[in-house]
């Protein structure tokens, strides 16, 4: 556990140490996080960009957000002739191979599966969380909003539909 600590610490501490610089220097709110948000091309950032495409295109269509509002049964089925089976088909063109739990060997990867990509694409009342210390406004099924994760939040995650992040970091969860 010491050494757990230790580490967490090492790891938090180079972030705190820019939030304070940055808070003498009056720069505008939120700087840190775009300083140290970057996400380039790293591999797993994709992923999210490619579901977060998926979301938008359900969340822009009454026809496909009314059949997410009715829930998982057969939503393979009920958006066969929608434009999200064409953007799901190229999802899995490019990121088929990956699964949610890929290293567990015995997990099927989407391209075998396609359900757990559907279940990705989640929708509830938007609620903004400043602080994991105090999600009063959170309800389950609510898509938490917030600028930036660590390991504090991850309890939250337990009650959310989804977490939408204003920045995403190699520090963010």
């Amino acid at each position: 556990m010491k050494r757990l600590l230790q580490f967490s610490m090492l790891a938090g501490a180079p972030r705190g140490l820019l939030d304070r610089a940055l808070a003498r220097k009056a720069m505008p709110p939120g700087i840190a996080n775009r300083i140290v948000g970057g996400t380039g091309d790293i591999d797993s950032a994709q992923l999210a960009k490619g579901q977060w495409a998926l979301g938008r295109l359900v969340a822009t269509s009454p026809t496909l957000t009314e059949a997410f509002d009715r829930g998982l049964y057969d939503i393979v089925g009920r958006t066969r002739d929608t434009p999200l089976k064409a953007a799901i088909d190229a999802f899995l063109d490019e990121h088929g191979h990956r699964g949610n739990n890929e290293y567990e060997l015995a997990t099927p990867a989407w391209a075998m599966d396609p359900a757990p990509v559907y279940a990705a694409i989640a929708s509830g009342p938007a609620r903004v969380v400043l602080d994991p210390a105090d999600p009063r406004e959170l309800e389950p099924g609510d898509v938490l909003v917030c600028a930036i994760t660590d390991p504090s939040w991850t309890p939250l995650f337990l009650a959310a539909a989804a977490v939408v992040c204003d920045t995403g970091a190699v520090q963010s969860h």
